[in-house]
């Protein structure tokens, strides 16, 4: 809604429409009814080497099939739409940058996620079939989040609700503001990630009797790194954010967030490495919650499992399971979200360098060359 806010601004200043307020009629709306909204961005995209107006099939991108006085009709599918299935509202804005000649897939609204024609696939939730009875999983069994494919057939939005209409030339900087808070987010959400990380393989290293050893501190520094450059990366963001006063809005600085969400994408894999290490096999090994509540086996097990006190073993033993949803059950979820989720790696890269301002850097190079006399900045 934010980046909706700060498009449709610029929108009516350049065509006249009134799509501003129609935003902050539905974000009044949306706030007084309490209500919990998905986003819709990633279409299906089917050939990539083609535009949106160049597909075999029309429906590989969202768009508009028909207009008329009452609204707009759209068909196509969006993927990864996080929460869909729990929503009020479903919120729809492009994907990419188009031309002319992909109007009509210019197109974004607001849409109760009930409305006919929309077809929601949900993945399968495996990582819940063995948790949900499990009085030892907590992530599983409370906190997991479901996305569909989010699929529109010919489905009715009404005018009140249509915040961009085939104005093709601001569906790029749409498609582009919206990452750019959702990557702020996302740089804060994976420093509490790793927080978590953090006080795991501390309390493990602990409770293994190990957590004054050099490989210990070596792995925990790692973990340490990653969540104080993101945290460092989002308070940077948040200092030198840009105050947008025809919208009233603080926006992220992009050069800031793109460079958190950069390195928590490429250094996550290298977490998951340093936790395992601390933890070693039992966090994929751990006995089930189902032999505990054997009175035999819970016997030998809470003999064996013990670490440095006898009297943490179950601590111990909640931990082990609670990082085996984390980079186990849950873990092929969690190391694509960590790696794609709010735009890939390369879709941070592109970012980054479109967005950089050179101009320093180059004055700095050509007066230390001996170029320039004197720098100019």
């Amino acid at each position: 809604l934010f980046a909706l806010m700060y498009v449709s601004r610029r929108i009516d200043s350049k065509y006249k429409t009134d799509y501003y307020n129609r935003v902050m009629a539905f974000y009044r709306y949306v706030v007084e009814k309490d209500l919990s909204l998905s986003l819709a961005q990633t279409d299906m995209k089917g050939n990539r080497s083609l535009r949106p107006s160049e597909q075999e099939d029309p429906d590989m991108y969202v768009h508009i099939v028909k207009r008329d006085k009452n609204g707009i009709y759209v068909s196509g599918a969006k993927a990864h739409t996080t929460q869909s299935i729990a929503s009020n509202e479903i919120v729809v804005i492009p994907t990419r940058n188009m031309t002319e000649a992909d109007k009509d897939y210019a197109v974004a609204f607001a849409v109760p996620a009930n409305t006919k024609g929309i077809t929601m696939i949900a993945r399968p939730l495996k990582e819940t079939e063995t948790t949900m009875d499990d009085s030892l999983s907590v992530i599983g069994r409370e906190n997991i989040e479901v996305e569909t494919i989010t699929i529109f057939d010919n489905v009715f939005i009404p005018m009140e609700r249509v915040f961009l209409n085939g104005e093709y030339d601001f569906a790029g900087l749409l498609a582009m503001m919206f990452p750019t808070f959702h990557r702020f987010t996302a740089i804060s959400y994976r420093a509490a990630m790793a927080d978590f990380l953090i006080g795991t393989g501390k309390l493990l290293a602990s409770y293994n009797g190990v957590d004054d050893k050099s490989n210990i501190r070596r792995n925990l520094a790692v973990l340490i790194s990653y969540k104080e450059t993101l945290k460092a990366t989002a308070i940077a963001s948040s200092y030198s954010c840009t105050y947008d006063k025809q919208a009233s809005l603080a926006i992220p600085d992009i050069i800031f967030t793109n460079v958190g969400k950069l390195f928590a994408n490429e250094n996550y894999t290298d977490v998951v490495k340093n936790i395992v290490d601390i933890a070693g096999g039992l966090v994929a090994t751990m006995p089930s919650y189902e032999d505990f509540e054997n009175s035999n086996e819970k016997t030998y097990l809470m003999k064996y499992l013990a670490g440095r006190k006898k009297e943490e073993t179950m601590e111990r033993v909640r931990l082990f399971q609670t990082l085996r949803e984390f980079i186990s059950s849950l873990g092929s979820l969690y190391l694509a979200g960590m790696i794609h989720a709010e735009g890939s790696i390369e879709a941070s890269t592109m970012e980054l360098c479109r967005s950089y301002d050179y101009s320093s850097s180059i004055d700095l190079a050509k007066f230390a060359s001996g170029i320039n006399d004197e720098l100019e900045k």
